[in-house]
């Protein structure tokens, strides 16, 4: 597996003992690598989005067990 980090332009074989850092907001793209010596062509590629940590709080009206609608943001959205 290698993955890009400048949109293509170069490609970084992943390591396992040393996985990359991507602090912060990015875009990486990821794929198979290709194998010249049996000639197996590059994967298809993948793009996977990094964000920052989210810090979430979820405030809870015990009387009426009803969400805080202050506290409640698009971070904690889930689709299945």
């Amino acid at each position: 597996m290698e993955f890009s980090v400048d949109d293509e332009l170069t490609w970084i074989p992943y390591d396992e003992l040393n996985p990359p850092l991507f602090p912060g907001d990015a875009a990486i793209r990821v794929r198979i690598q290709a194998d010249p010596v049996n000639q197996v062509p590059a994967g298809r590629v993948a793009m996977i989005s990094f964000v920052d940590n989210v810090y979430m709080y979820v405030g809870i009206n015990d009387v009426s067990n009803t969400f805080e609608p202050t506290y409640i943001s698009s971070a904690m959205e889930f689709g299945r």
